[in-house]
């Protein structure tokens, strides 16, 4: 299986992933990174390129520290349709050092493992920050743009103060002359 991790973990930690993952080491997988992906005139801020390239070249499994990524329909839209499993970190992790997020993914990593073995394509999970385990939070991401909701203005009448909004109440709603 090969898992990607993107440009917001920090390469300390993406190299500690790698290292385990070398010859008959504990993790059975390819850990490339997004920047084996990226290539030039790539839009700046816009993962959709390298997922693409990613998943073409045989990736299954994004580790993304980009809280934003969830929120980028078009991005999200790319991962779903290359079938991509995405494992986010929960917001507590950027918090910390290099030395604690790595204690922290190795401890995870094989409920990561097992997450990822058993996740149908395109599903999305979190990794809660807490040393014992538990499940995965499985979520459900956006799909499309919610509709704004706009309050509506209130209008004032002429001759109506701030300070008196009792000013039209008393008023016939239609001119009666």
């Amino acid at each position: 299986m090969k898992i990607a991790f993107d440009e917001h973990i920090p390469p300390t930690l993406v190299k500690a992933v790698q290292a385990l993952a070398e010859e008959s080491g504990p993790i059975t997988a390819k850990i490339v990174t997004a920047k084996d992906y990226v290539q030039p005139g790539d839009p700046k801020g816009d993962d959709t390129p390298w997922v693409q390239r990613f998943a073409v070249d045989g990736g299954k499994v994004i580790v993304s520290g980009d809280r934003q990524m969830r929120a980028r329909l078009h991005e999200r839209k790319a991962l779903s349709d290359a079938g991509i499993t995405v494992v986010f970190f929960s917001s507590t992790w950027s918090q910390k050092n290099a030395f604690v997020k790595c204690a922290m993914l190795l401890n995870w990593w094989p409920k990561i493992w097992e997450c990822v073995n058993n996740a149908k394509p395109g599903e999305c999970f979190e990794i809660p920050f807490q040393w014992n385990w538990t499940e995965l939070r499985r979520m459900e991401l956006p799909t499309a743009t919610p509709p704004k909701v706009r309050k509506p203005r209130a209008r004032r009448r002429q001759g109506q103060s701030e300070e008196d909004p009792q000013a039209t109440a008393d008023r016939p709603l239609l001119n009666q002359d």
